[in-house]
């Protein structure tokens, strides 16, 4: 059990891998849990459940997935997403090593999101997608994606531009080449067009990353979303920098600085991981929010935290 304020916490958590299955050499692993949650705000309907199937190995990838969250649950030391609701999901990869690549696979898969009478929240799918992988790790991805999404209030995009209540699907493609993080210097570009509610959308995202060490990585994004609804056009950008020192295996600082023309909002996210021993880590984490709108910068947010996270095992 897991305890917070008058909230409790109890469930079980099945596992099970096998790295020899039948004794050809393949893993199997399946994961299966089951969690109630007891709290003097709630009147039952208070179970989350799922189970997990994967397939990992070299010819052919297998995964499947299922949850189901009730409207009253509530994770005592935890989060969900979405209460009262119930997903599947799906993905095959068939997979070759031809002499002249690493990895040739051709890949389908998707994901279902209901209420728990049934009704459809959103859905993805893609079927199929084509990856390859060189001898060197750079890949190349590209595949339509089908989704469907029904919005249950009228939902405000952005400033006086509102998508309207009902059901929406899309049709969208997706194209993507990345080079190997193994190289000193490395860089991408995705490429997304397609259906977006009652208009069209275009995403391009262009990334750039430096490693000169082992111990120093830095990486930039760029991202552009340009959209075009009947009542509005606009455009989203998005730029991102990360930057990774690892000091020791036991010791690593990240810094993510995100800012986006829409909030004009620069926000700084500092956090320095500790790791004792395994299993016990000691956390230091700074967010900075600062407002680039007007004629200077100035700070809408300053928080500071630490965290210790102990496992004991008996």
């Amino acid at each position: 059990p897991r305890t917070n304020g008058d909230n409790s916490l109890y469930g079980y958590d099945f596992n099970f891998k096998e790295s020899d299955f039948r004794g050809t050499g393949e893993t199997i692993e399946a994961r299966f849990f089951i969690m109630k949650s007891d709290s003097s705000s709630s009147d039952g309907d208070d179970l989350a459940f799922g189970a997990t199937f994967e397939y990992p190995n070299d010819t052919w990838e297998v995964l499947a997935k299922f949850e189901h969250i009730e409207e009253n649950f509530e994770p005592a030391l935890g989060f969900v997403d979405e209460t009262g609701t119930r997903e599947y999901e799906t993905f095959v990869a068939r997979i070759w090593h031809p002499e002249w690549l690493d990895e040739f696979a051709i890949e389908v898969g998707g994901r279902v999101r209901n209420h728990l009478d049934g009704e459809l929240i959103d859905a993805e799918w893609q079927l199929p997608a084509l990856s390859l992988e060189n001898l060197s790790q750079d890949e190349f991805l590209l595949g339509p994606i089908f989704l469907k999404e029904q919005l249950f209030e009228p939902f405000e995009i952005i400033d006086d531009v509102t998508i309207p209540l009902g059901t929406y699907s899309f049709s969208r493609f997706l194209v993507e080449i990345e080079s190997s993080e193994a190289r000193p210097i490395n860089v991408g570009i995705a490429f997304e067009f397609g259906d977006f509610f009652t208009g069209k959308r275009t995403d391009i995202e262009v990334l750039a990353g430096w490693r000169p060490s082992p111990h120093f990585n830095i990486t930039a994004i760029y991202e552009t979303n340009i959209v075009k609804l009947p009542s509005a056009e606009f455009t989203v950008k998005v730029v991102q920098v990360d930057v990774n020192v690892l000091f020791s295996p036991t010791l690593a600082w990240n810094i993510t600085n995100q800012w986006d023309n829409e909030s004009n909002e620069f926000g700084i996210n500092s956090r320095i991981r500790w790791t004792v021993s395994p299993g016990n880590d000691i956390y230091f984490v700074v967010n900075q929010g600062i407002d680039t709108s007007g004629d200077g910068w100035s700070s809408i947010k300053s928080d500071i935290s630490a965290k210790v996270a102990w496992t004991f095992r008996f």
